[in-house]
């Protein structure tokens, strides 16, 4: 590889029998300290690009020369990227704030609050629970939003992973209804 340094690298399959550029990426990451999002690998004035090719698909073999291009931190310094960690931080608050509604419902469930006020606190808990909901879709929103165009794949594997989580704190959103309407019922 050429660049400000030259490496001479041994690049073995880590699956199947042929080599591929994803397996040339990691051993570029340990020599060079690049993640593969953040490099660019050129061979013979061409960017190969897909990482799950097998590198001789390309005309790469034992001896050639290739160029990585790449910063250790640029997909942290991307705005996409930066936008998708406020995102997380952000779910991350919303999570807290259902954790503690799922709390105060536990208490609830268990009989620790006087049976005169437990419509009033279900009452509450329902808006507190119907607000940690539209956070949570006003966030995937904003993740749907984000246009990734010719990023990273790292990007799309961040924005599909924010979305999972989202979508499962969701489930539990849903399931906390079920049960606040189930505790409304028991106190009429």
């Amino acid at each position: 590889m050429t660049g400000p340094e030259r490496y001479n690298l041994q690049v073995s399959a880590s699956q199947g029998k042929d080599v591929l550029l994803a397996d040339l990426e990691e051993a570029a990451f340990r020599v060079t300290g690049v993640p593969p999002e953040g490099q660019r690998i050129i061979f013979k004035g061409k960017q190969l690009s897909d990482s799950q090719r097998p590198l001789f698909a390309y005309g790469v073999k034992s001896g050639s020369k290739l160029m990585v291009m790449g910063n250790k931190n640029s997909l942290q310094k991307d705005p996409r990227y930066i936008e998708m960690e406020a995102v997380e931080e952000s779910v991350g608050k919303v999570e807290v704030k259902q954790n503690q509604i799922n709390q105060e419902l536990e208490g609830i469930e268990q009989g620790y609050l006087d049976n005169s006020l437990v419509q009033e606190a279900l009452q509450k808990l329902q808006k507190r629970l119907a607000s940690c909901h539209e956070e949570f879709v006003k966030l995937l929103e904003t993740l749907d939003s984000l246009s990734l165009g010719d990023g990273p794949p790292a990007l799309r594997t961040k924005r599909k992973g924010t979305v999972q989580r989202i979508q499962k704190y969701l489930d539990v959103n849903d399931t906390m209804k079920s049960r606040i309407s189930e505790q409304k019922l028991k106190a009429r």
